[in-house]
């Protein structure tokens, strides 16, 4: 029992300083509360209202691409994701989704991985409202 409460007060301890990590300009140590994992941020970004330099990755397969992409999207699977790819420094945004936001979840994290500092997890496609790229 004992064993189980220090368990548990590690855990909440844990959890309290993550919670607090984070800094300014929407950079989050949790990609799904990034400001640009928000249709508005996103839809600014794409339509060229936001200046921000960003890079939208689709981590989808090809023929999903194909069949309808977020305009301005490049295709990485993300099970292709590894050192070198996407070429893009480190410190650059970068925002990831496919279709359902499972997929997007391992490749924000892979990203992080790899030393990446700002990634947004839009989630899935079905949350954008604007148009669709074929």
């Amino acid at each position: 029992m004992k064993t189980q409460s220090i368990a548990l007060m590690a855990l909440f301890i844990s959890m309290v300083f993550s919670s607090c990590v984070g800094s300014a300009e929407g950079k989050s140590a949790d990609p799904t509360k990034h400001r640009y994992a928000s249709y508005e941020a996103l839809a600014k970004l794409v339509s060229g209202e936001d200046p921000k330099p960003y890079k939208l990755i689709d981590v989808r397969t090809a023929q999903e691409f194909a069949e309808g992409r977020i305009p301005g999207a490049s295709l990485l699977p993300y099970d292709q994701i590894g050192p070198g790819n996407p070429d893009l420094p480190k410190d650059s945004l970068v925002i990831v989704y496919c279709r359902s936001g499972r997929r997007s979840a391992i490749a924000a994290q892979a990203l992080k991985q790899l030393g990446y500092t700002d990634i947004a997890d839009f989630g899935g496609i079905s949350s954008w409202k604007g148009m669709i790229e074929r």
